[in-house]
C-alpha cells in the first residue's frame, strides 16, 4: 500500500462524516537490532504524520505499548513503543517528538499598535497569557473544527 493509498482510504471512509479512529497500530521491530529499531521509527513518524494531517481521522490508537505485551504469537515482533524493560525505543522518541515538539503551537507574540495578533496553529486547548505592563492576564482558549476560528482575550 503506498502513501496515496492509504490517503485514498481514509478519504473514502471520511466520506460518512463520522470521525475516523486508527486502532490497534502494531509496527513490528524487523530485524531486532539497531535497523529494525530505526525502521520502526521511520514508520511510525510517517504513519502518523500521514494519519494525523487527514481531516477524518480523530485518533490513532498503538495497540501494544510495551514489547512482550502482545497476545501469543505476536510477541516475536517486538512492535511495542518502549522495550520489555519500559526504556524508550527509537519510535517512542519520533513519536514523543512529533507530539510534544512538531504537534504544540508554542509561541511569543508582539502586538503592533491595535492591530490583532494571529497565529495559525492546532486545534485544542491554548493558555493565553496578556501582559501589559506589569499587569499579567491568563485565559484560557480553546478552538475546535466546528468552533469559532477567532477568539477575544479581554483584561
Amino acid at each position: 500500500m503506498t502513501p496515496q493509498d492509504l490517503i485514498n482510504a481514509l478519504d473514502l471512509y471520511g466520506r460518512f462524516g463520522v470521525p475516523l479512529h486508527v486502532s490497534e497500530i502494531t509496527i513490528p521491530t524487523l530485524p531486532y537490532n539497531q535497523t529494525g529499531l530505526a525502521r520502526q521509527a521511520t514508520m511510525s513518524r510517517n504513519f502518523y504524520r500521514l494519519w494525523f494531517s487527514h481531516p477524518a481521522v480523530e485518533a490513532i490508537i498503538w495497540w501494544n505499548v510495551a514489547d512482550g505485551t502482545a497476545v501469543a504469537g505476536e510477541d516475536k515482533w517486538n512492535g511495542g513503543l518502549v522495550n520489555k524493560d519500559f526504556s524508550p525505543k527509537p519510535s517512542y522518541t519520533a513519536l514523543n517528538d512529533l507530539i510534544n515538539r512538531d504537534w504544540k503551537t508554542n509561541l511569543t507574540l508582539t502586538q503592533k499598535e491595535a492591530a490583532p495578533v494571529q497565529f495559525r496553529g492546532f486545534y485544542g486547548e491554548y493558555l493565553v497569557r496578556v501582559k501589559q505592563g506589569k499587569k499579567m492576564t491568563e485565559q484560557t482558549v480553546r478552538f475546535t473544527k466546528t468552533g469559532s476560528t477567532s477568539q477575544t482575550i479581554t483584561f
